[in-house]
């Protein structure tokens, strides 16, 4: 129970071989699964159960994916689809299409020119971007790199997330590498019940190199830290501004002069309780840290927001 109504061959094995398979039309294409379809064109494969493929030397070989449209491209993961040039949709329900965009994780999404979306359920968009965090997307531009887990790139040219969770980046230009000319923030939190010193992470928890805002080595930053805090019904609001670098290493992470704090409204319960941004010369990071109240559970939220230079 199979239909082909091509008109020629390249093989023998051009045919359709599957029980209930179909070629439309076209060359050299082949349906060998069940229920997989060719819907004309030249040299096309239908290899998996209710795969579709059509256009030139594109390639169905997921279960229910689908290689339409365009010139070799591949949907190898299963309800993937891969059309334009040269795309490869490989991950389950995972979407790739333009030219040579390529998805290798399960609801990875590359479309336009030339982009990766190389974890799972990252978004990429543009033209030679990279979204390889899991969750991570770039909305646009050129040469973008979103690696952090739940990172983002709105657009822009050669920034990068640099690994950092949840952070956003953009830039205009470069000098000499990626993300050396470039905006960069990270939302941050924690939980306090005493007075001990506690750092803002994006995970909250301890901090590491990938959940504080860590620095390349041989860069400066001026930044500017949001710090609310929450505790049954009362409020506390800060600002903290200032200047920071590190050398050749995380050890030479410093604070230039001095923090600049801003007290915007803090209920009296609250106001003891102190903020300031600090070097992590661990991490080679700069750290929203805060100091809480004895007996008091605190909830801490927090923004650390960067001009980097290097």
């Amino acid at each position: 129970y199979a239909v082909d109504l091509q008109l020629s061959r390249l093989a023998a094995a051009d045919v359709a071989s599957g029980q209930y398979s179909s070629i439309i039309g076209g060359n050299g294409n082949k349906a060998s699964a069940n229920y997989s379809a060719c819907i004309g064109g030249a040299q096309n494969v239908s290899s998996a159960i209710y795969a579709i493929s059509g256009g030139n030397a594109n390639t169905a070989s997921g279960t229910y994916s689908v290689a339409l449209g365009g010139y070799n491209n591949t949907s190898s993961g299963n309800y993937s689809l891969a059309s334009g040039n040269s795309c490869t949709s490989g991950g389950q329900y995972s979407v790739a299409l333009g030219y040579s965009c390529s998805t290798n994780n399960n609801g990875g999404f590359a479309v336009g020119y030339s982009n990766t979306s190389a974890n799972l359920y990252s978004m990429c968009l543009g033209v030679l971007n990279a979204a390889s965090g899991e969750a991570s997307a770039t909305s646009g531009g050129r040469n973008n790199t979103a690696s952090g887990l739940y990172s983002w790139i709105p657009g822009g040219y050669n920034a990068t997330t640099r690994s950092l969770i949840g952070a956003r980046a953009y830039a205009g230009r470069m000098r000499s590498a990626a993300g050396d000319s470039q905006y960069i923030g990270q939302p941050v939190g924690a939980t306090t019940t005493d007075a001990t010193a506690t750092k803002l992470t994006a995970d909250a928890g301890a901090a590491g190199a990938t959940n504080v805002m860590a620095l390349p080595n041989n860069s400066g930053a001026q930044f500017l830290a949001r710090v609310v805090a929450y505790s049954g019904g009362n409020v506390g609001g800060w600002e903290v501004v200032g200047t920071g670098k590190r050398g050749a290493n995380a050890a030479s992470t410093a604070i230039v002069g001095s923090t600049t704090i801003r007290t915007l409204g803090v209920d009296a319960a609250l106001s003891t309780a102190v903020v300031d941004v600090v070097a992590d010369t661990t991490n080679g990071a700069l750290v929203i840290q805060v100091t809480g109240i004895a007996a008091t559970t605190i909830y801490w939220t927090g923004d650390l927001s960067l001009i980097q230079g290097a």
